[in-house]
């Protein structure tokens, strides 16, 4: 028979693609329930936010609230901060940080280079700490509040000027030598109220009228002496401007200037912390200190005072906390030239504190970003199935293999996705898969948009098939009997359990390289230490240890898929690889895509449309008994003869198999008539042997005989069995079946 020459036109149809979305190793989000939100409105906890609240992003602006996933009890550890904040997470909780090294990191002209920072998990820093490295984190922008524009009881200022050295337990006063201050109250007085001075003390005044004095008891401040005072929830909630005049009263009174930055004293506890929240809702710090002064009398009796508290003042770049013009100027001129008085923060421990009912949100900010307790930055939720709401597409089906994230992300706004059910074995998954291909088969013979595949995660899969090796390797003879000596013996995995996992492996990125739709197969990323060919580490030309990154997957995956996108945290994400004419990326150069989406990936940069098709890639493979035997389902046929008419067609002519396929065919179906005709026993995996018949028939016979006392049994001396010849196995099957 001659060879006949195939072949067809090129259609020159952008095909639909394979995406891998590589990502860091490892996700996190979560802070105990208990935990504080800021929010327009004031601090909300965590574990009463739901979606569709507004909450305060990084740069000081509201946020929506788009997702609130639960993750359930986990490590909660406590973050303690260079100014004394403390922030409660997770340990895979998200941060976005600089070390010094990012901040100090120059161009090769000497200029300062903008490092965008980097996103960690609470764990990733806590293991920079104990390495003795520096970690920072972000600052808030001021933080604007719904009360913006809503007017004010009192003059901002006023109030501060009042609660610093105002007297308000009985008429309202104010003590101060300086004229400027005097000056500062009478222009702020509300309509209606005077100042009268004390005759006895030029340097105290007070205001007459009874319209302060009113709105001071309106404000539940009246009748409070120093140790006492607080600012009202009003005026932490104010515009930026007024919270910036409230707190410059309070400098200006209680207040002065040192060269790192700006101090305020108080004796009262709640005036302090309400201070500090003040400045660090302006995007501040205030780490506060105590002490507790000491005096003598009159008597020369040593004494000791209230407990002081003390706060260091650090604002924005550009904004000072004085009106007062000595103290401004002052502060102008005691002001460094570089950032000592600039606000920052930087993780000083981590300390764990217990299980803890934890939960994460997602917010539509850009960054991810949202503010915490104390006004932390901190990050949330990324996702990907945001693919799914695109009108480009069809039905997406999400195949979740052990990341529990497919119900977490369906909350994104617009995901409409379908999660194929499985019940975790590889067969199961397999066959979802291949149900899945031929529904978008018919989908595309139908005309309707591309039906989308995720499988989350590749990771996960491949992972599953390394564990499956290993227990057949351990149930080996040889195996099994030296862990049994010794439980921590090291055992052999012979190459052909790994041709196993690997077949197992290619039939799944198979399905997915010629899916007639779009394919995505996501997988965590993991930065090694480069080895060289006799597994030693690479160094560069300074002795340092180079470090690559590495797809957490069968070693081949990055390089099976179309395009491959790395999308790190923190890092804009980047088209690694991509197997197209439209989409050129070139080797060791990665594409940077700072707006990325799988949609524009998809219908823009590869330029697929409605007119696209699957890959054509047959499978390669050395012969064709696999394939006939599946396609004519002989491993899950039991019809003893259906088998044998099976046995008979793979000799046929028009089958196209090759008298060695064919030998091989009937062999596999030999085997399975033998399995059918003489069932494993439960004691082995073959047929049945005279042993297990002899010792089914004594189990009969003992099952039939009346119960015997044990002891009234006499035994007897045990002796040696006589050897016999052994004889040829019988075939329990026949070998080749019976033709009709």
């Amino acid at each position: 028979m001659g060879i006949k020459l195939k072949t067809r036109k090129p259609t020159g149809i952008v095909p639909w693609p394979l995406i891998l979305l590589e990502g860091d190793e490892g996700a996190g989000k979560a802070q105990p329930l208990d935990s504080l939100v800021a929010t327009p409105d004031g601090w909300t906890r965590i574990g009463d936010l739901t979606e569709g609240r507004h909450v305060i992003g990084a740069d000081g602006h509201v946020t929506t609230v788009t997702g609130v996933f639960d993750r359930g009890d986990l490590p909660i550890y406590r973050v303690t901060l260079s100014d004394g904040a403390t922030v409660e997470a997770a340990g895979d909780h998200l941060w976005q940080v600089w070390t010094t090294q990012d901040r100090h990191r120059r161009r090769k002209n000497g200029e300062r280079r903008n490092h965008p920072g980097r996103v960690l998990t609470t764990d990733a820093i806590a293991e920079l700490l104990k390495a003795g490295r520096v970690v920072h984190l972000p600052m808030v922008q001021p933080v604007h509040y719904a009360q913006n524009g809503t007017p004010l009881p009192l003059n901002p200022y006023l109030l501060g000027l009042l609660l610093g050295d105002g007297g308000i337990t009985q008429t309202v006063s104010f003590f101060s030598a300086d004229p400027e201050l005097h000056a500062a109250v009478r222009a702020a007085l509300p309509p209606g109220d005077t100042v009268a001075e004390d005759k006895s003390d030029p340097r105290n005044i007070f205001l007459r009228g009874g319209a302060t004095l009113t709105r001071l008891r309106d404000l539940c401040l009246h009748g409070h002496r120093s140790e006492n005072k607080f600012i009202p929830e009003p005026y932490k909630r104010a515009s930026v401007d007024d919270r910036l005049a409230l707190l410059r009263g309070l400098m200006d009174t209680d207040g002065g200037v040192e060269k790192t930055g700006a101090l305020f004293y108080t004796s009262s506890h709640r005036l302090a912390a309400d201070v500090r929240e003040l400045v660090e809702s302006l995007g501040g710090t205030a780490s506060t200190s105590t002490k507790t002064p000491k005096f003598r009398t009159a008597d020369g009796e040593l004494r000791e005072g209230q407990l002081a508290f003390r706060l260091r003042v650090r604002l924005q770049p550009g904004v000072c906390p004085f009106a007062l013009s000595r103290k401004v100027e002052r502060w102008q001129a005691a002001r460094p030239k570089r950032m000592a008085m600039m606000p920052w923060r930087i993780v000083k421990e981590i300390t764990f504190l217990g299980v803890k009912p934890a939960r994460c949100i997602r917010v539509a900010a850009e960054d991810h970003l949202y503010v915490t307790e104390h006004f932390v930055v901190t990050h949330n939720t990324y996702s990907a199935a945001e693919f799914s709401a695109s009108e480009l597409v069809g039905q997406m089906y999400w195949v979740d293999l052990a990341e529990g994230s497919a119900d977490e992300y369906a909350a994104i706004d617009g995901a409409r996705y379908l999660i194929i059910e499985h019940d975790g074995t590889y067969r199961d998954i397999l066959e979802q898969i291949r149900a899945v291909f031929l529904e978008a088969r018919r989908a595309a013979a139908a005309g309707e948009p591309p039906v989308v595949l995720s499988v989350d995660s590749g990771t996960a899969l491949w992972r599953m098939l390394k564990t499956w090796t290993n227990e057949r390797a351990r149930r080996s003879r040889n195996n099994a009997q030296l862990l049994q000596e010794n439980p921590d013996a090291s055992i052999d995995v012979g190459m052909n359990l790994w041709n196993d996992a690997t077949e197992r492996w290619l039939e799944v990125i198979h399905l997915l390289q010629t899916f007639p739709g779009i394919a995505i197969i996501t997988a965590r990323g993991k930065q090694i230490t480069a080895i060289d060919e006799g597994g030693k580490p690479v160094k560069d030309n300074r002795g340092r240890v180079l470090r690559e990154w590495k797809v957490q997957a069968q070693k081949d995956l990055a390089f099976d898929c179309s395009v491959w996108v790395r999308m790190r945290r923190g890092r804009a994400p980047q088209v690694i690889k991509a197997r197209s004419l439209q989409l050129r990326v070139e080797d060791g150069k990665p594409l940077v895509l700072e707006n990325f989406t799988v949609e524009d990936l998809v219908f823009n940069r590869l330029g697929c449309s409605m007119d696209s098709q699957p890959r054509q890639m047959p499978a390669l493979v050395g012969d064709r008994v696999q394939a006939w035997l599946e396609d004519n389902d002989v491993e899950e046929l039991q019809d003893v003869e259906k088998l044998r008419e099976l046995w008979w067609e793979a000799a046929k002519d028009d089958t196209g198999l090759t008298r060695a396929e064919v030998v091989s065919i009937r062999g596999a179906i030999e085997r399975k008539v033998a399995v059918l005709e003489n069932p494993p026993t439960d004691m082995g995996q073959g047929s049945a042997s005279d042993a297990d018949r002899l010792r089914a028939a004594a189990e009969r016979k003992a099952a039939e005989e009346p119960d015997v006392d044990p002891d009234d049994v006499t035994v007897p001396e045990p002796t040696r069995r006589p050897a016999r010849k052994r004889n040829p196995a019988k075939t329990t099957a026949s070998k080749v079946p019976a033709r009709r």
